[in-house]
């Protein structure tokens, strides 16, 4: 994995992209502002992209701010 990209929607939030550096598997960690979203819901898509190019399969979860 060369790059990982997070997208985030629903919390008006953004991520810089995560250099993978060619490893299989990348270790990484948000932290997402709810302050003043109660009753928001935020989807998160994260996706890898390879060094050829190629975009993996996305991995998409729904968070709801209670």
């Amino acid at each position: 994995m060369d790059t990982v990209y997070v997208e985030v929607s629903g919390l008006n939030q953004g991520f810089a992209p995560i250099i993978g550096g060619g490893a299989d598997t990348v270790n990484f960690a948000l932290q997402l502002s709810t302050f003043n979203r109660n009753g928001a819901t935020a989807i998160v898509r994260v996706f890898g992209v390879d060094r050829l190019g190629d975009v993996g399969l996305a991995a998409t979860r729904q968070i709801r701010v209670e």
